[in-house]
């Protein structure tokens, strides 16, 4: 009977606990609350699907019709949270190498700091080969990323990308 007894909570236990790469779920709002790769006990306004969220998300949700997981967030709440994460300054190594990354030729660069009338040709010039670091609000960098055709965002999002390197 003890054996039976213990079988039967052993059983009751793990029918709780969600399987290692589970997804867990509010039941209310499917929103995400978390990933688990071990066993976790759920909340009885909780589910998990045997799937891991692969795409970040601001705020996770899951559609259970369409089986896929979606943003919750606003474009506002997209772009404050990108906004912090943009580091103030990055490194001249840094800029240069995420500019390769990102696809720009450094002769590309450099004519275009060499189209600009002077004085704003040198100071650029020497901004750009002597400058230990690069702020991200500098006024000839702004100027040169719009000649490259980089938008705030994307000029944004190669100093976040810099500041990894």
């Amino acid at each position: 009977m003890k054996k039976l007894l213990l079988i039967i909570l052993f059983l009751s236990t793990t029918i709780c606990l969600s399987q290692i790469s589970q997804t867990i779920i509010d039941k209310t709002t499917n929103r995400v609350l978390c990933a688990q790769n071990s066993n976790y006990v759920l909340a009885n306004n909780e589910y998990s699907i045997p799937q891991l969220e692969t795409i970040h998300y601001l705020k996770s949700f899951w559609n259970p019709i369409t089986q896929q997981f979606y943003e919750g967030a606003t474009a506002q709440e997209i772009a404050d949270d990108l906004k912090s994460k943009v580091p103030d300054s990055v490194t001249r190594k840094q800029l240069k190498l995420q500019l390769t990354l990102s696809g720009f030729n450094m002769s590309t660069i450099d004519t275009a700091i060499n189209s600009l009338p002077e004085p704003n040709k040198s100071i650029a010039l020497i901004s750009w080969n002597d400058s230990s670091e690069f702020d991200r609000n500098n006024p000839l960098l702004q100027a040169l990323a719009s000649m490259l055709g980089l938008t705030d965002s994307e000029l944004d999002q190669i100093f976040i990308d810099a500041s990894k390197l």
